[in-house]
Formats: C-alpha cells, sequence, structure tokens
C-alpha cells in the first residue's frame, strides 16, 4: 500500500463513527488538560500529528499550534483544517526522530497519538518528546491498549483463538497503515514518563464500549450514536474502563 493509500484509509478510519468518536472523546480529554477558549494560550507541539484533527481544534481554541508529520499530504490537509477554523498552524515535514535536529523551542504541551507504538525504541521516543516539553508543561501520548486487542478479538470478532494469541504478544499487526506495531502497556509508558520527569500522570480509557459492538450499523444511527457520545464521556475517566477502553490515553505534568 502506497503512503498515498495509507492516508487514505486514515481519512476513511476518521469519519467512521468510532473514528469520530475517538476524536471525540479526545478532545474533552485535553479540553481537561489544557483548557478550552477563555484560558491563556499555549504553545502545543503535534508530533506525528497527521491531519491536525487532535490539534487544529486547540488551535481554533486559541492555542499555539505546530504539527510535526512526515506526510505532506497530511499536513497540507492539516493546514486545509485550520483555514476552515478560520486558524492557522505551523506544519513541520518530519517525524519524531528529527525532534533533535529541528532545534524548535520548548513547548508547553506535546501530542503523541497514534505514533509510540510504531517507534522501534519507545524508551528513546519517549526521552525524544520529553525533550520538547517545557518547564511545568505536559505530554500526552495514546496508545491501542493490548487489553482492548484482546476484548476486540473475542467479543467484537468472536475469534477466541486469536484472543488467546494476543495475550502477552510483543506486537500486532495494524489493519490501518499494514505494518507490524509494539503492543505498549500504560503501566510501561508511565513509568518511562517518570523517568523523564513526569511525576503527575493521569491516565483516561478512549472507546470504552463502542469498539466492542458488533454491530457498525447501528453506530451510523443519528440516535444510538448520540447515546454511545454520551456514554463514553461519561466512562473516559472511570474505573474499571479506563484499562479496558480500545486506547489508553496518559497526560504527564511536568512538575
Amino acid at each position: 500500500m502506497s503512503t498515498d493509500e495509507h492516508d487514505e484509509s486514515w481519512a476513511a478510519w476518521q469519519d467512521t463513527p468510532w473514528g469520530r468518536l475517538r476524536y471525540r472523546v479526545m478532545s474533552e480529554n485535553l479540553t481537561t488538560c489544557l483548557g478550552g477558549p477563555g484560558n491563556p494560550p499555549l504553545r502545543v507541539l503535534d508530533v506525528g500529528g497527521a491531519d491536525g484533527a487532535d490539534s487544529v481544534p486547540l488551535a481554533a481554541a486559541g492555542h499555539a499550534v505546530t504539527v510535526l508529520d512526515r506526510s505532506p499530504s497530511l499536513l497540507s490537509r492539516a493546514r486545509d483544517r485550520a483555514a476552515s477554523l478560520g486558524v492557522t498552524v505551523v506544519t513541520v515535514e518530519g517525524d519524531l526522530d528529527d525532534l533533535p535536529r529541528l532545534g524548535l523551542e520548548p513547548f508547553d504541551a506535546v501530542l503523541c497519538h497514534n505514533v509510540l507504538q510504531y517507534h522501534p525504541e519507545p524508551e528513546t521516543a519517549v526521552a525524544v518528546i520529553s525533550a520538547q516539553v517545557g518547564p511545568s508543561g505536559l505530554v500526552s501520548v495514546m496508545c491501542p491498549n493490548p487489553s482492548g486487542d484482546v476484548l476486540d478479538a473475542a467479543i467484537r470478532m468472536e475469534d477466541p483463538a486469536l484472543a488467546q494469541a494476543l495475550i502477552g504478544a510483543g506486537t500486532k499487526e495494524s489493519v490501518t497503515f499494514a505494518t507490524a506495531m509494539n503492543r505498549l502497556e500504560s503501566s510501561d509508558v508511565r513509568e518511562l514518563l517518570a523517568s523523564n520527569g513526569f511525576d503527575a500522570v493521569t491516565q483516561y480509557g478512549v472507546l470504552a464500549v463502542t469498539t466492542y459492538i458488533a454491530n457498525n450499523d447501528r453506530k451510523y444511527e443519528p440516535e444510538f450514536y448520540g447515546a454511545l457520545e454520551r456514554l463514553e464521556l461519561m466512562l473516559r475517566d472511570v474505573e474499571p474502563y479506563v484499562r479496558t477502553a480500545r486506547f489508553w490515553h496518559l497526560v504527564g505534568r511536568r512538575s
């Protein structure tokens, strides 16, 4: 699959009900951590930010956003997304490993969503993104939840054998990007954040129930979708659903 095909596959996933809910829940999480309109503006770096679906709304809320991604076409979409909201974002072509040589000034917040699992050395990757966070700043990391992989295989896919094989597996094939990805536990990444100076770490769950519902057709029904949205927003910071959601989301603040 070509890069353009990957980009189109990603865009198609974003437009599904479960894709829209993923961004809706993340938006709520980020608003909780960063503040919405009327709060002091922050400098935000979105590492592997693709088309800016997570960070462009932050620009619309008054923050100064820089999107880093290696795909020119996705960066173009990020600029278009920003323009549609009447704001601008800075876009930089590159990836996480390019950050040390780019010489960017420290940011108040660094987002790294759906990126870390593709890096061959998560410990190095966390150190790199942490180095971009200024004093009292925060870092936001999101990855697929290994427990969610098992539940998804068993409940939605009805494949107990696959669920069993995934228990303890170190990698998994990404359907959207057709490549292997690391299965990272939130507890391990929490320790990496702590070792880089982030003492206060909050965990959220993203898509606590939606992914596990096998009937996708119902998710397109407006009334059912609205009910799912209300439920997802309610469960995003409630145990035990935080630990069984399809994605884990960690927000660490540097003291």
